[in-house]
């Protein structure tokens, strides 16, 4: 062949090289995960804000500790605490490992801080050969694999690495989600066109679907994957990107290019694992520009960690290497009130840590357990029900003549929180539930909408910082004039976080719930003139002008985990067998509803939700959606496509063009706003 057509076939095999998907994948058999060996690969620089944390995580990991090497480097500087805080923990855990090398006396200090976020050449040069370093190192000590991890990466899943030696693939990472879409993983091509197939395949694997979609090819992964050493393939793994092709040049970091370069010319694909939950968070790095963006997505990390994990940190050790935030005053909050059940010791120490980490002080209220009350406890408090109950918005075909011993517990407690803040002249109140998770920014926001409150809503009561908002009814919802983040409260459901003032919980006093007892969600409603039950309503005879109520969007607090996560569980939401015995209330003749059950416009069979549906002159008016999980997080999608077309063709060209990447329910009801616009 002349010389010429050499360097052509040379020029095209490296172009192909470029391009995903070409090779076979080998599925490998023979030895489970409980005969195989595992060498843990760390890289630590700069890493004093979150390796604490991490390391904790991954002691707690349940794959044998005999089975386990560690190979640590840790890069030295001046002032950081980083290797110190690995030396103390080594001090405790090494004997616990087959083997531990680490070298924490690095003299690489020759580039700023930022480099740390945006790495210069000689550094990302020196993490490549590191890295072909330990892969060489796991080889010569007959290690089976070899298991890369980003020492920022915080996993939650204590089984991963099981399930991915289950797994059997050469290469394959577990799902590492992040702030905004981000992960471990790149799907092929343009994933990062909005509205593209390989953006929507992207989408699918980060948000998850509730099942286990197994593992998932992927264009290519990063910050914590396994490797399978027995494959004779992995040997042509490098590092360092040392083709000067320019269609494989890259703006990426070069031992991930270089990784991916060679994993395709060895015929090998990469993998995720996608499990129903997700296996581990870490911070966002594509903003991470600055040290206060660094700052804010290692608490975001932090705390996101902490809302799904059990127990919570164990930091006990590294007490002379942590700094938590000063506490401050939260600016127009007078008091913090956290909600505790006192057998419920997980949730205090995860609420703890989490105020801490945030700098809040708070009072703990301890609450009344529903489970101890009597029937003694009814009548001294006197407590009914209304006469003709309650509409669940869980079964509009029924009224609710009971409530839960869980519920009273809360109402209790809380009517203790309102009266204390009349006691004490208490002006402006936060109230938490012990299950509550902050949502990111916690301070800013909380700041900027109680100012936006009180500069725009004369004599505001209520501030809801979560709401479940169901979709049964039609809501004329605005939001507050001059803002972006209040909108007046409609009918919902969510105390797991709330503001209140003074005149606000005088109100909530004054209405007498103890004499007509519902859940405290209908009764905010009841109060604030948002219910859809006129005859419960009309149970109540007011003796004060009803309540203010607001609510923040998107949410300013969360639930920790929701319905149908691992682990979740309700104090308050429970079966019907742990209701109030029918004979510990008191005798009462059912009054004769004043008025219909139901508004006429939600009991209407034609506003009912199927209707909408087959009707074609409702079709743009309503829209319904269905919860599905991303990662751990519930999220909303519409269901019906003809509707995804009409939002994408209906709503102004700011909005994404899928018409689907809307963060929470509070996104849908604006949707439904934009709906009504286009008739």
């Amino acid at each position: 062949m002349p010389w010429f057509g050499a360097s052509l076939l040379l020029n095209a095999l490296l172009a192909l090289s470029c391009v995903p998907g070409t090779g076979t994948e080998t599925f490998l058999g023979g030895d489970t995960w409980k005969t195989a060996t595992v060498q843990i690969t760390i890289l630590i620089r700069h890493q004093g804000g979150i390796l604490p944390h991490f390391l904790d995580l991954l002691r707690r990991l349940t794959f044998p500790k005999d089975q386990i090497g560690l190979w640590i480097r840790c890069d030295e500087e001046y002032g950081e605490p980083s290797c110190n805080i690995l030396d103390t923990w080594l001090a405790e855990y090494e004997k616990q490992y087959l083997w531990v090398d680490a070298d924490t006396a690095s003299d690489y200090t020759d580039d700023p801080w930022e480099a740390h976020v945006v790495w210069p050449p000689e550094r990302a040069e020196r993490v490549s050969k590191m890295k072909a370093e330990a892969m060489k190192h796991a080889r010569q000590a007959k290690m089976s694999h070899v298991f890369f991890i980003d020492s920022d990466v915080l996993l939650l899943d204590k089984d991963v690495l099981q399930k991915l030696l289950n797994s059997k693939k050469v290469i394959i990472a577990p799902f590492i989600s992040s702030h905004n879409l981000e992960s471990n993983i790149e799907s092929k091509g343009k994933s990062h066109v909005v509205g593209s197939p390989e953006f929507q395949y992207y989408l699918k694997i980060f948000k998850g679907d509730g099942t286990d979609q197994g593992a998932q090819q992927v264009y290519r992964i990063n910050s914590c994957f396994l490797i399978d050493l027995r494959e004779p393939r992995t040997k042509l793994l490098k590092f360092l990107n040392e083709d000067p092709t320019p269609l494989c040049r890259s703006n990426v970091r070069e031992h991930e290019d270089g990784l991916k370069l060679s994993a395709h010319e060895a015929g090998i694909k990469f993998y995720v694992l996608r499990n129903v939950d997700i296996h581990g968070v870490m911070p966002q790095k594509k903003s991470s520009r600055t040290s206060g963006h660094e700052n804010e997505n290692l608490q975001w990390a932090r705390l996101t960690a902490a809302r799904y994990m059990s127990p919570i940190y164990n930091l006990s050790i590294f007490e002379n290497d942590i700094d938590f935030a000063d506490s401050v005053p939260l600016p127009f909050v007078d008091k913090v009130f956290v909600i505790h059940l006192r057998r419920r010791k997980d949730r205090l120490l995860r609420i703890n840590y989490c105020l801490k980490e945030l700098g809040i002080d708070y009072e703990l209220v301890k609450a009344v357990d529903g489970q101890t009350l009597t029937k003694n406890d009814f009548k001294k408090y006197n407590i009914k029900l209304p006469p003709n109950g309650y509409i669940s918005v869980h079964n509009l075909e029924k009224r609710v003549k009971n409530i839960s011993l869980g519920n009273v517990g809360l109402i209790l407690t809380s009517m203790q929180i309102w009266k204390k803040m009349v006691e004490e002249n208490i002006q402006t109140a936060l109230i938490l539930e012990d299950d509550a998770h902050l949502m990111p920014n916690f301070r800013s926001r909380l700041k900027r909408i109680l100012r936006d409150a009180d500069q725009r809503v004369k004599n505001w009561d209520f501030i809801y910082l979560f709401q479940w908002v169901f979709d049964f009814l039609v809501y004329h919802e605005t939001k507050v004039l001059g803002t972006s983040e209040i909108v007046n409260a409609p009918y919902s459901h969510g105390t797991t976080g709330y503001l209140l003032k003074l005149a606000g919980a005088k109100k909530l006093l004054n209405a007498e719930l103890l004499q007509n007892i519902v859940p405290l969600d209908e009764y905010l409603a009841v109060i604030a003139g948002n219910h859809f039950d006129e005859s419960l309503v009309s149970s109540f005879e007011f003796n004060s002008p009803q309540l203010k109520a607001l609510a923040t969007t998107p949410d300013l607090v969360e639930p920790t985990l929701f319905y149908g996560h691992t682990n979740h569980y309700s104090d308050t939401e429970i079966p019907e067998s742990d209701w109030v015995p029918a004979n510990w209330f008191p005798p009462q003749e059912p009054a004769p509803p004043k008025t219909p059950e139901i508004s006429k416009k939600s009991k209407d069979k034609k506003n009912s939700m199927e209707h909408r549906f087959n009707n074609p002159a409702k079709i743009n008016r309503y829209i319904t959606v269905t919860n599905f999980k991303e990662g751990n997080h519930t999220r909303f999608m519409l269901r019906r496509p003809s509707i995804e077309k009409q939002l994408a063709q209906g709503l102004n060209r700011k909005t994404q063009p899928n018409g689907l990447e809307c963060g929470d329910i509070r996104a849908f009801r604006e949707i439904r706003v934009c709906y009504k616009q286009m008739d």
